[in-house]
């Protein structure tokens, strides 16, 4: 089966409570890299920092050489814990 590592990225500033972040996760199988994932968003976060959303993701998965396999959108919110 397939394994997703840990995703690392960036965010950008775009002004008020939003940002934009990218991130990228490689997925192994039997320790070979098998493809790559990436996600680019827009975060919007609440006005007591402690949330998030984001309304749309785009997500794509390429082999290793940058041959496309899928692509999709996703969306996501989440809460601060302690």
């Amino acid at each position: 089966p397939a394994v997703r590592g840990p995703g690392h990225g960036v965010w950008s500033y775009l002004g008020g409570r939003s940002f934009r972040a990218s991130s990228l996760a490689f997925i192994t199988s039997n320790g070979v890299l098998a493809e790559l994932q990436t996600i680019t968003q827009k975060i919007d976060v609440g006005s007591n920092a402690d949330s998030f959303r984001t309304q749309y993701a785009t997500v794509m998965f390429v082999k290793p050489d940058g041959t496309p396999i899928a692509s999709g959108c996703a969306a996501a919110v989440g809460k601060r814990f302690e």
